[in-house]
């Protein structure tokens, strides 16, 4: 049914017709009102999905000592009963865990398991023997809970308790075996000799990995003699009569144990392989050996008041912390280790350590940032959609220009115009709205609704405002004047719009500015919320330009339309007087264009950004492609190793770290890394890379010849003061080497070295001319392809077993299997292809945006002899001006935008970077998408201009008047 008011007829179905008149313009801006519900709607539900996982990913990809908690102490703890030894050890852990660590952690631990370590003993043949191997070695003796479920014996038995052995203890003792078997059997027989006694030891039996055997040069049944290592700080208060107890060690197995990077051994090799230190003239063996429980009781006997080291080991389940409140299991663990600090207790009181809590932070920082950024992409994108609605409303409002007019010629009021409007935007955006919602929780099930529910329904209000909006103008304006102007061009503006427009952009302007004055103080503690005002600003600042430049353009526009009105020719000055229109339906193009560009440059500003951010700190982490190192810090390579020559290697330079050398200036002395690397080979390797360290000049070029010193760079983290300046002097002692050195630069980190951490970087090629003496090399740093990561690991392994490799592109894969992001690139690339595709559109759309006058106009020009030529150039002068300046406008907005922002942007930190991170220009992809963007609307005004030249004069003749 309908009802006649003031004479109008205005029922369903006229509403009806009257919106799906222009079915391409409605299906069009239904499409766009779905997307930006599926914007809406599914970006949290994606963001729920990404930091769910992210949250996964903390908990099981750091190392198991970074992601677990540790608790440990230093006493000695009674044996249990006989059947179970271990079980005092055991109840103590559980104990303290119930009743000190916070219920919300305790909530989140799924296993434990305790290890107990002895004090180090010192390795020595038995009196008589020759060493095993000629360089010093140490052993502790280790039980860990449920060991026997985690190796196989391919050798021997499992330790078990022996009796006491006899054996010759003294510094007196012989140690060639005729004399050791005369002086036992003189001792056995009564008698004495001088700083000699024959004792019985107790027998400890071990059972080694394969590769602990091999390196202390041990085998089944081989014996060595065990004496307490004092240096050990598990002996520090212990009576000297004590440190002279002596042992006698039994292999009694050889055993491979599982995988050393599963979970049960928190990341703790060393069962598996020995400690090695070694550099050119020593060799330190550190080895761990596995005993039995019936030992423990025993074995305490023997130490006497010796401590042990008892760890227990909390391991968190990843899927019962992304369900729980991981702010409130930071902070109660954060104050859990606090106080249990190890510099906040006695020592023999529980320390704890977990660096959870820092890795809860990190991620809630990521899934801020990521906020953030899903707050810019999904802002930007509906603020681009948005204006492509508006953009879509007053396409059909032009179209339907004469049936309003019509409908108020027949008496329709501006309210029961405004009403229909409102019908028709209801159904226009209601359904698409609903639609885009159920899409997004099909495609994303089991997520929060609350979220998308209220961001459906605010679409739903600004669409449908928009739709109602973009009709006022002819359902309000006199009618006398509407008929007047069959263009619909009205004079000049208000002086009171020229304010509120230059008011509008300096709110924009204002928010950039508050933004930066944000990033430079304080920077927010919670991770929790958005930050709004990010998320509107690079789409307020595009509008804001795009409201400026449509104000400028008709001026400059009406210029030149006077400049061409000397012409004999007619086509200038009717195309540059056409392009210059001041009413909406002229102005929305530029502003939508301009806001399209501008969001897309910004976009491709960001990923450039995010992209090479992750691949700058491969370059940290590893210093190269490859780095290959010997097992134990600074043990130097061996000779034989030709790193140039391993399978796929292009390039390769050595280096020389030295872990702990000492600098001096003036009177203060400090601990610090100093890596003497190929500078030469070094830089030939990086340059062009995101990894090249751009050394200094003096540097490459001066490699001290004839100055007695080295030109080196220094760590700006330094732990003394005064901080270092270029020119200082000092001097570094790097054991038989002590060069002096003279600061080049000072700077924050540099490729393969610990950021934060005090280093200095020299050349080796000039640490060997001045100090006279070859440094052997204990890093090599590779350039290589992915591909040649496992012929590269093969080749070491036939070598040796000691190599360490480590791969750049092992990090980047890690770095983009990050689900935060991925989503951010991918949330990124999304807005740049709907905002460049909404800008063309926007380019082809604002063709038929007063196409009525425009045909009547053509075709007026036609019959008085235009030929196509021009018809041609009169399109192309009355739209091109006007999108090519929008879309170069809307370009460097976008790049202004995006270094404005650029302390507020935190893309070091959604890349979990290690160093800073800064905002890369990619203006060769930006000045592509302006020419495919011009290129796109030149074809569409051409297309245009093929299909209207033949209906000109005809639709003429048609309109008559207008």
């Amino acid at each position: 049914m309908s009802r006649r008011r003031g004479g109008a007829w205005l029922g369903a179905g006229p509403t009806l017709a009257q919106l799906f008149s222009e079915p391409g313009l409605v299906a069009t801006a239904a499409i766009a009102v779905l997307l930006a519900s599926l914007i809406l709607t599914g970006t949290p539900r994606l963001l729920e999905v990404a930091a769910s996982e992210d949250l996964r990913a903390t908990a099981t990809d750091p190392g198991p000592g970074q992601r677990n908690i540790r608790v440990e102490v230093t006493r000695q703890i009674p044996a249990g009963p006989a059947g179970d030894p271990m079980a005092m050890v055991a109840n103590h852990g559980a104990q303290f865990a119930r009743s000190q660590i916070p219920r919300s952690v305790a909530d989140v631990i799924s296993d434990r398991t305790f290890v107990v370590d002895s004090p180090r003993f010192g390795l020595s043949p038995l009196p008589g023997e020759e060493p095993s191997t000629p360089y010093p070695m140490f052993l502790k003796l280790r039980y860990q809970e449920r060991i026997e479920d985690h190796l196989t014996l391919v050798e021997g038995v499992m330790p078990s308790l022996q009796e006491p052995v006899t054996t010759l203890v003294g510094l007196g003792c012989p140690t060639e075996p005729d004399e050791v078997q005369r002086v036992t059997e003189q001792l056995a027989q009564g008698g004495t000799a001088e700083g000699c006694s024959l004792e019985e030891v107790p027998l400890v039996e071990v059972v080694l990995s394969s590769e602990t055997a091999r390196e202390l040069g041990l085998t089944v049944g081989s014996r060595v003699v065990m004496e307490p290592d004092s240096t050990d700080p598990l002996y520090f208060g212990v009576p000297g009569e004590e440190l002279g107890q002596v042992l006698v060690l039994s292999v009694s197995g050889i055993a491979e144990l599982d995988d050393p990077s599963l979970e049960y051994w928190y990341g703790d090799p060393t069962l598996h392989r020995p400690a090695i230190q070694q550099n050119a003239d020593l060799r330190i063996v550190r080895a761990t050996g596995l005993i039995s429980p019936e030992q423990y009781e025993p074995m305490g006997i023997a130490l006497g008041t010796a401590s042990w080291l008892y760890t227990w080991r909390h391991f968190v389940d990843s899927d019962l912390l992304a369900r729980s409140g991981i702010e409130t299991i930071r902070d109660d663990l954060a104050g859990f280790l606090q106080l249990h600090a190890p510099v906040a207790v006695l020592p023999e009181n529980e320390r704890a350590f977990s660096q959870l809590p820092d890795l809860i932070e990190d991620h809630l920082l990521q899934r801020r940032q990521s906020v953030d950024f899903m707050a810019m992409t999904a802002g930007g994108m509906v603020i681009v959609l948005t204006a492509g609605i508006m953009m879509l409303a007053v396409s059909i409002t032009d179209r339907h220009r004469r049936s309003i007019i019509l409908a108020r010629n027949r008496g329709a009021s501006p309210a029961q115009l405004s009403a229909t409007r409102l019908y028709q935007a209801l159904l226009l955006t209601v359904p698409a709205t609903l639609l885009g919602f159920l899409i997004a929780r099909w495609a994303v099930p089991g997520t929060d609704d609350t979220v998308p529910l209220l961001a459906a329904a605010t679409l739903v209000v600004i669409a449908t405002v928009l739709v109602v909006v973009s009709a006022l103008p002819l359902s309000r304006r006199r009618l006398g004047a509407l008929q007047r102007e069959p263009t619909g061009r009205p004079g000049a503006s208000p002086v009171w719009l020229w304010v509120l427009d230059g008011l509008f952009f300096v709110v924009a302007v204002g928010a950039v500015l508050t933004l930066r004055r944000e990033a430079q103080g304080v920077e927010r503690a919670s991770a929790e919320g958005v930050d709004l005002l990010l998320a509107i600003t690079p789409g307020l600042i595009g509008l804001a330009v795009g409201v400026l430049l449509s104000r400028l353009f008709p001026p400059l526009m009406a210029g030149l339309a006077g400049v061409s009105a000397r012409r004999r020719d007619l086509v200038p000055y009717l195309g540059f007087r056409r392009s210059g229109g001041r009413d909406l339906a002229a102005r929305l193009p530029i502003m939508v264009v301009v806001l399209c560009v501008a969001t897309a440059a910004f976009a491709v500003i960001l990923r450039s950004s995010i992209v090479l951010g992750q691949e700058t700190q491969t370059w940290q982490a590893v210093g190269a492609d490859f780095t290959v190192r010997r097992l134990g810090e600074g043990s130097v390579l061996p000779a034989s190793l030709d790193p140039a020559g391993l399978p796929g290697v292009v390039d390769a330079a050595g280096a020389t770290l030295y872990p702990r050398a000492r600098i001096q200036t003036g009177s203060r002395t400090v601990d610090t890394r100093v890596l003497a690397v190929d500078l030469e080979a070094y830089h030939r390797m990086t340059q062009g890379t995101p990894g090249d360290p751009r050394l200094p000049e003096t540097m490459l070029e001066d490699g001290g010849n004839g100055s007695g010193s080295l030109p080196a760079i220094v760590s700006a983290d330094w732990p003394i003061e005064p901080d270092p300046t270029p020119g200082d002097v000092v001097s570094v002692d790097l054991g038989a080497i002590d060069p002096v050195l003279v600061i080049a630069e000072v700077r924050d980190h540099f490729p393969g070295l610990p950021a934060g951490e005090p280093f200095v970087v020299i050349d080796s090629e000039a640490l060997e001319r001045l100090a006279g003496v070859e440094v052997a090399p204990s890093v090599a740093y590779l350039k290589a392809p992915p591909a040649s990561e496992q012929p590269i690991r093969d080749a070491l392994a036939q070598e040796s077993i000691e190599f360490e490799v480590s791969s750049r592109y092992q990090v980047r894969d890690d770095l983009l299997s990050d689900p935060l992001v991925e989503w951010a690139k991918t949330g990124l690339l999304l807005v740049i292809v709907f905002a460049t595709i909404l800008a063309v559109v926007t380019g082809v759309s604002s063709l038929s945006i007063g196409s009525t006058p425009r045909l009547r106009d053509l075709g007026f020009l036609r019959a008085i002899g235009l030929d196509d030529r021009g018809s041609l150039r009169l399109n192309l002068l009355e739209q091109l001006p006007v999108l090519a300046l929008a879309t170069v406008t809307g370009a460097l907005t976008g790049v202004l935008v995006a270094q404005w922002l650029s302390p507020a942007l935190g893309i070091d930190r959604i890349v979990a970077g290690i160093v800073p991170v800064s905002v890369v220009i990619d203006w060769g992809l930006i000045a592509w998408m302006v020419l495919a963007l011009v290129a796109a609307v030149t074809v569409a005004v051409v297309i245009f201009v093929g299909v209207d030249h033949r209906r000109a004069v005809t639709n003429a003749l048609r309109m008559g008047g207008g």
